[in-house]
């Protein structure tokens, strides 16, 4: 069970640089492809959880729903914000996520949810199915 830290209201941000392997191959110009902006997204979310989880606890992504407004070219900056909207159950966490070009410009929005989960249930759970 997570920490009673892990509350509504709390947010968290981070910096990513648009790599080369970030981008969108396909493309005559590169830029940043969706899936890596979801990765960040992501990325952000499991960051704020973590500082509130008991060891032994992980969080995994279970859905996503999101808009890519704009490009970033490669070796842009952007920024993440995630804000946990709700905590429920002890392990559905559900976010606000944003990215926003180091210009300001919003890139992609949506929302996001996570469940904590026992690193050892969930590890012997995928093991069954084998």
């Amino acid at each position: 069970m997570p920490k009673p830290t892990l509350q509504a209201g709390l947010t968290a941000e981070q910096t990513f640089t648009v790599t080369a392997g970030m981008g969108t191959p396909h493309l005559a110009n590169p830029v940043l492809a969706t899936p890596f902006m979801i990765q960040m997204m992501e990325s952000t979310c499991r960051e704020l959880l973590t500082a509130h989880m008991e060891e032994g606890e992980e969080s995994v992504g279970f859905h996503v729903d999101v808009h890519h407004y704009a490009p970033v070219k490669i070796g842009e900056q952007v920024l993440t914000k995630v804000t946990l909207r709700e905590f429920r159950d002890g392990r559905k966490a559900f976010f606000d996520v944003a990215v926003y070009h180091e210009g300001g410009t919003k890139i992609g929005e949506g929302t996001h949810e996570r469940r904590i989960i026992r690193v050892d249930r969930f590890s012997q759970s995928a093991a069954g199915r084998g």
